[in-house]
């Protein structure tokens, strides 16, 4: 990773697709049923839980419970059959395409939806998960250390409404909203064109993101850039997007398909809660996303997916982040690698608008 300042950043220009090819976001993609304020934090007002689901990885039966969370100056935490582990940078992890917090003893993953929902609507709260069976061959690969010790959180059919249903009617404000941006643009160049790059807010106390999404090689979605303001509200109605399977994922997933099997083995993974993505196009679409002809849920689950990580930043900083991030060709592992530098970095307190900044002239060393 290289970390992009002053003049270096200025000269770089990478090939995007223009302001006026960028898609548009319908007027209709909004849900403010939550009644959220955006300069307002909050958490649940009691314990909620999602109902008995089934783990991502293995299939197992989990039943996940959503806790408030008071203490703001507090890390969150995610606890799995008692062991409670605190959901800071220090304890996390990459893995199979997933973020997961872990002390080595025990964790999660698939942490990045929850994290989403916290970092979107401004809501700190707690995870319980209990475990119930699992597959006798687990426990040796773990043994082995060849499995991951984290129980892997549900991948819901509507992604991360169960989430949203939880917190209606059942949130309760903590104060108000502190924040924290960076003091001046700031970018992390990784290899194959990929790059995330931080501005700071501009008065608005809002997050914009501006995601670049490259797959030539699958005509339906080809090329797309997409810029939201990541509103409670825009983030409410897509929040049920599907995590999309494309490539080889939706190869194997057709092959599944074509054989008369609903998932892939040993996961819960399947045609109920992935969207899946062909040459020919989406093959199973959701229509609440489909504007005129085109399927946005892809696109939706991606914004989705790449505000996960800010929470470890809001967390280290007590604030949530505002600014603008421009993202292209990002994963997990790249943002949680712009995350630990972040984390790194010094504080600087501000006396009024936006309360702390992060000074990313301090980021070249850490990184």
């Amino acid at each position: 990773m290289e970390v992009l300042r002053g003049g270096a950043l200025a000269h770089f220009h990478p090939d995007r697709i223009s302001d006026e090819d960028t898609l548009p976001v319908p007027e209709h993609f909004h849900d403010g049923s939550l009644g959220i304020r955006s300069n307002l934090q909050y958490t649940l007002r009691r314990a909620a839980g999602l109902g008995m689901r089934r783990s991502t990885f293995w299939n197992s039966p989990i039943d996940v419970q959503l806790l408030p969370h008071r203490r703001r100056e507090a890390p969150s935490s995610v606890s799995v059959d008692g062991h409670l582990v605190p959901c800071t940078i220090g304890n996390v992890r990459t893995q199979l395409h997933n973020i997961a917090v872990t002390d080595g003893e025990a964790g999660a993953s698939i942490l990045e939806h929850p994290n989403a929902v916290q970092t979107a609507l401004g809501v700190d709260m707690d995870i319980r998960v209990s475990t119930f069976g699992d597959s006798p061959l687990r426990p040796v690969l773990q043994r082995c250390g060849l499995v991951s010790r984290s129980v892997s959180l549900p991948t819901n059919a509507d992604c991360n409404q169960p989430y949203l249903v939880a917190l209606r009617d059942n949130l309760v404000s903590v104060g108000r909203a502190h924040h924290v941006t960076v003091n001046e643009p700031v970018g992390f160049r990784f290899g194959g064109g990929s790059y995330i790059l931080l501005e700071p807010d501009e008065g608005g106390h809002k997050l914009i993101v501006d995601h670049q999404i490259e797959y030539p090689d699958i005509p339906p979605l080809g090329n797309q850039r997409m810029r939201v303001a990541m509103t409670p509200e825009f983030f409410s109605f897509i929040a049920a997007a599907r995590t999309p399977a494309m490539r080889a994922r939706a190869g194997i997933l057709s092959t599944i398909r074509h054989l008369g099997m609903s998932r892939f083995p040993y996961t819960s993974l399947g045609l109920s809660n992935v969207v899946l993505v062909t040459k020919r196009g989406v093959q199973n679409p959701n229509e609440k996303y489909v504007v005129n002809g085109r399927n946005y849920e892809p696109m939706c689950h991606e914004l989705i997916d790449r505000i996960g990580w800010l929470k470890f930043i809001e967390t280290e900083f007590g604030g949530r982040f505002v600014g603008k991030i421009t993202l292209c060709r990002a994963n997990h592992d790249r943002e949680i690698e712009a995350a630990r530098a972040l984390c790194k970095g010094d504080l600087l307190e501000q006396g009024s608008g936006v309360e702390k900044f992060i000074d990313v002239g301090t980021l070249e060393k850490a990184a």
